[in-house]
């Protein structure tokens, strides 16, 4: 049970590696060896098939065309044993095709770094964590000035709201009393707030003239009625 348990363990591990050995392929070729060679191989496939096939046809044709008796389950059959024979030679060769392509081309050498890694290359010191510390600190600075830039935007927005809810409330009692204007066949607000103005100050001069001479009355009937002579008291 132990070695099975240390067997599962070994096999599960050796997944793992091979599947982040997968992962980093992909990053650095764009594409995996294996699907790579795979594709390559069935396509050589697909390639030796059509030829077989068209050399099944052809040897039909000449048959018949030489007016040769051939069974086309005979020629049917020598093609896949044909096809058998091609299909085992090119696989033994195309194996050692696929162990040198690994080995040589798509191997990444034990050298080359990611991007992606690049920042694990190196150590860093004390310094580095303290510069680090200090970008930390300012980032958080940043933010908290645009979370204050932001409540102070909102608030603003907040006041316009208000300052526009405003304005259309004028607006509209401006158009109520246009609309009033309009039915009092006033056409222009202008000149009857001035025209209104000018009666209004000419009402005004004359209730001013008139109160003058009603004061200049009552001063000079208060002068008439004193008598000539001022009468004089006797003890």
């Amino acid at each position: 049970m132990a070695e099975s348990a240390a067997a599962v363990d070994e096999s599960q591990a050796g997944t793992g590696v091979a599947a982040d050995l997968k992962e980093y392929e992909v990053q650095f070729f764009g594409f995996t060896p294996k699907s790579f060679i795979d594709g390559v191989h069935n396509a050589l496939v697909d390639y030796l098939n059509d030829s077989v096939e068209a050399t099944e046809k052809f040897l039909l044709e000449e048959a018949e065309a030489n007016s040769e008796v051939v069974s086309p389950e005979f020629v049917r059959e020598a093609s896949d044993r044909l096809f058998s024979h091609f299909l085992k030679t090119f696989d033994k060769n195309f194996d050692r095709l696929e162990s040198y392509l690994k080995k040589n081309l798509f191997h990444i050498p034990s050298n080359v770094l990611l991007p992606e890694d690049a920042v694990h290359w190196q150590d860093y010191s004390a310094k580095d964590d303290v510069k680090l510390d200090g970008d930390l600190e300012s980032l958080r600075q940043q933010i908290r000035n645009s979370l204050y830039v932001n409540a102070r935007l909102r608030q603003w927005l907040q006041e316009a709201e208000v300052a526009q809810a405003q304005l259309d409330v004028l607006l509209l009692q401006l158009n109520n009393f246009h609309h009033i204007l309009s039915k009092a066949n006033i056409s222009d607000l202008s000149e009857s707030i001035v025209f209104m103005a000018g009666k209004a100050r000419k009402l005004q001069d004359q209730l001013t003239i008139v109160l003058q001479q009603n004061l200049r009355d009552a001063q000079e009937q208060q002068y008439t009625n004193l008598p000539a002579v001022m009468p004089f008291s006797t003890s």
